[in-house]
């Protein structure tokens, strides 16, 4: 993890405008519709955003606002349809009801009186879904109509594009754990899907702190998920409390060959001053912070007291239970090396049976780098590659048709 992250997942926003539409000569129209995917397990999606823009400040009343869900492909997944205000960065404000929530219907039509005396006024359509949806499905929600004591509007939807359903698979506070990030994803070969992520039990922020690294497991792809299991926990090894154990950034990696999944993930053991000195003394009511992207938060060298290290865990039963981790650290770590640590998110089988982890860290002087760390022996030895790149950190490796492995990365 570096100075910040990119969250979970990362949707493509398009965003559809029907712009110049005017409510009498004064009131002009647009619409907005973000291509997201609606939740299961998450109380209010927001689908669709409309604004209505006044060139005077005369008062007006919204009195009906229609929805249309016909082109949904079942209305039963849906609980209900409401209308919620916007924060003043456009986004939802799900503490401003604006029109209650109504049961689904092929339309539906909101009457509560809306008193409107700026300038403009935005509003979310909102769905809520039944607790179980096929992930085939798509939700579409259309504003057909919107009547005004100035006149009305018909909203044209052509260009309306049917959302994807998907689950909201953790949530913040689920578990005990504050925040739930970093995740990764996989498929066994026996097609079980397996999700993990950072469990960030006490802070949002990277390492150092109480974190282990967690997995979902779901044998109906993705429809229905198994209760959490914990991969990688070092708990309060060298009588440091968990908050100064932490381990994050996990990759998982399934052997398209024998079954096995190997899930890697960087170990911080206590924490190094900004000298890269060890603290003696931690103890739970410790306050210091440092991380391993962060000054001199971990430093050449292969010892628990001199750098993070690289975990790996492997599962021979489908993802059910989990070996205890072996630390290649000082099979694969240059000792000049400041850092040595997976890069989170999926390791490949090459088309050999040559397993690849893509890999990150920091050179001799501190600076980043993204590299591969491969096994040829299916997992019993690693062996890392020279930096790729520099100034470059998170990765993923794919390969090519040609048998060449192409490494993306995050330039800093």
């Amino acid at each position: 993890m570096k100075m910040s992250k990119k969250i979970f997942i990362i949707f493509s926003m398009i965003l559809l405008w029907i712009p110049d539409i005017s409510l009498g000569k004064d009131i002009r129209f647009e619409l907005e519709r973000p291509v997201i995917p609606v939740l299961v397990k998450k109380q209010i999606n927001p689908t669709v955003k409309a604004t209505l823009i006044q060139t005077n400040s005369r008062p007006y009343t919204i009195r009906q606002i229609d929805v249309d869900l016909q082109e949904s492909t079942d209305l039963s997944d849906i609980l209900s349809v409401a209308v919620y205000g916007t924060h003043k960065n456009g986004l939802i404000d799900e503490s401003r009801l604006i029109c209650k929530p109504m049961p689904a219907a092929r339309k539906i039509s909101f009457t509560d009186n809306i008193q409107v005396k700026d300038d403009s006024l935005s509003f979310w359509i909102a769905v809520t879904l039944k607790d179980t949806v096929p992930l085939t499905h798509r939700i579409s929600v259309n504003c057909s109509r919107i009547k005004t004591s100035r006149g009305e509007l018909k909203v044209s939807n052509k260009e309306a594009i049917p959302l994807r359903v998907g689950v909201a698979l953790r949530q913040k506070g689920q578990d005990g754990i504050v925040s739930s990030r970093i995740p990764g994803l996989a498929t066994s070969n026996n097609g079980t899907l397996l999700a993990i992520f950072d469990a960030r039990y006490d802070l949002t922020r990277d390492l150092q702190g109480n974190i282990d690294i967690a997995l979902h497991r779901s044998f109906d792809k993705g429809l229905t998920w198994q209760p959490i299991q914990t991969v990688l926990d070092m708990g309060e090894w060298g009588g440091l409390p968990q908050k100064f154990n932490g381990v994050s950034d996990a990759c998982i990696l399934v052997d398209k060959n024998t079954n096995d999944i190997f899930i890697a993930g960087l170990w911080m053991h206590g924490a190094l001053d900004d000298n890269g000195k060890w603290i003696e003394g931690l103890n739970e009511n410790s306050t210091y912070w440092i991380h391993q992207w962060r000054k001199k938060g971990s430093q050449p060298g292969i010892g628990l007291k001199e750098t993070c290290q690289f975990l790996i865990t492997k599962s021979t039963d489908d993802g059910l239970t989990w070996s205890f981790p072996d630390n290649i650290t000082g099979k694969t770590k240059r000792p000049e090396w400041w850092l040595f640590a997976p890069a989170p998110g999926q390791g490949i089988t090459l088309a050999d049976g040559t397993l690849v982890f893509p890999t990150q860290g920091r050179d001799d002087k501190g600076a980043a780098f993204s590299n591969i760390t491969y096994s040829k022996d299916h997992g019993r030895t690693w062996t890392t590659s020279n930096p790729a790149y520099s100034n470059v950190t998170e990765c993923n490796a794919a390969q090519l048709s040609d048998g060449t492995v192409m490494l993306n990365m995050r330039d800093n």
